[in-house]
């Protein structure tokens, strides 16, 4: 018997992405900093609510766009500090589930104050 991958093999791992920088190997201070900064933000995320945003992002059709705010008012925010949706989203583009469209909308939350916010498309 094979062990096959399921849909709920996956849910809600992450992993991390790294802005460009020129780095300079295993001992740069900068990688180091930012991966202990990410991983903070990423394990203090609410378990049950990175489940239900990946059970969102497995809903859509590979090549459905999608914002923070379609995510948001599709199952809530995240308990705790807003910063684990951005957190999340950098690590599904990390890991080529997600891939920036280039453009942006504005944001519909009243919380936001009318910023822009990038638009995604789903790619696995």
């Amino acid at each position: 018997m094979q062990n096959q991958e399921t849909l709920f093999d996956q849910l809600g791992d992450v992993q991390l992405d790294r802005p460009g920088h020129n780095c300079t190997g295993q001992l740069c201070t900068y990688c180091e900093r930012f991966d202990r900064q990410d991983v903070e933000v990423l394990a203090q995320i609410d378990p049950a609510w990175r489940m239900q945003a990946t059970i969102f992002r497995k809903s859509l059709a590979i090549g459905g766009l999608f914002s923070a705010d379609v995510l948001i008012d599709a199952i809530g925010k995240p308990l705790g500090h807003p910063n684990q949706i951005g957190a999340l989203f950098r690590s599904w583009n990390s890991q080529g589930m997600i891939e920036s469209q280039g453009n942006f909308v504005v944001s519909t939350r009243e919380s936001n104050n009318g910023r822009v916010i990038r638009v995604w498309r789903r790619t696995a």
